[in-house]
């Protein structure tokens, strides 16, 4: 099941968001009003806590309940406004968020943006997802942080996984042969030993063997609604809904969690 789950994050992590979606069908009340927008992350998170309601709902005949406020959210794209049967997994989500009162808050540890981030790398561009997050610094003061960075192993930059030979009985001999070991030292490591995707960028960068160039576009991750994992990405566009959407739900059991966290964060691969 977990293998599954990384798989599933991985492909989410590595594909533009434009690509990325499950099989349509939530039916969106809102029929005729996709032309809403959401202008920004705070509007997406107060419209989300049911603490905003846009002015076209308020206008419509569309109830005025979380349940649709929630539903407008989707991108209308992936998810689109159809006479046929309802998208389990969004349903049931949607269904969640209402039923709990669930409520999220991007100062939270639930919630992490990643940039998709183009660098050079021996001449040629290679794009890379670098994570932050919100780092409280003191009373109502915080810094967005790198926290993570992942897709380095499917561009080919992290070093590949080589067994190096220690003789046993090294300890007689003052271990001479760690000499061996550098500067190829990940090779003598312990044989389940995976360096962390963000230590291995930093070294790469500080060596300036890759050249940061520019942020190519970003997006959110929320963790915040148990058994789910939502992404938030920008769409602009005019002829139907726009601004930060959600474009991809993702179930996560809680026993699965803290490893899909740890693929996203690039600390296990």
């Amino acid at each position: 099941m977990v293998k599954r789950i990384h798989i599933c994050v991985v492909a989410l992590l590595l594909l533009p968001a434009q690509h990325r979606a499950q099989s349509p069908g939530f039916t969106n009340p809102l029929n005729q009003l996709q032309d809403c927008r959401v202008k920004s992350l705070d509007e997406f998170v107060n419209r989300f806590n049911g603490t905003e309601v846009p002015d076209f709902i308020k206008k419509s005949s569309a109830p005025q309940t979380r349940k649709t406020y929630v539903s407008a959210l989707f991108d209308t794209v992936f998810y689109p406004n159809a006479n046929r049967e309802k998208n389990t997994t969004v349903d049931e989500f949607v269904s969640a968020v209402v039923f709990n009162n669930h409520q999220i808050d991007m100062y939270d540890s639930n919630c992490y943006a990643e940039a998709r981030c183009i660098f050079v790398y021996k001449g040629k561009d290679v794009g890379l997802n670098v994570v932050l997050q919100y780092e409280k610094i003191r009373e109502d003061y915080y810094k967005w942080s790198i926290v993570g960075a992942n897709g380095l192993d499917e561009a080919g930059l992290l070093p590949p996984q080589e067994e190096g030979y220690i003789s046993p009985v090294q300890h007689e001999f003052h271990f001479a042969e760690l000499k061996k070991a550098f500067p190829h030292m990940s090779a003598y490591c312990k044989h389940d030993y995976r360096p962390d995707q963000l230590s291995y960028l930093q070294a790469l960068v500080e060596k300036n063997v890759l050249q940061y160039k520019y942020c190519e576009y970003h997006r959110y991750y929320f963790f915040s609604v148990p058994n789910y994992l939502f992404i938030v990405t920008l769409k602009n566009r005019i002829d139907t809904n726009s601004g930060w959407l959600i474009s991809d739900v993702v179930e996560v059991t809680p026993a699965d969690r803290q490893s899909v966290i740890g693929s996203f964060l690039g600390r296990n691969h």
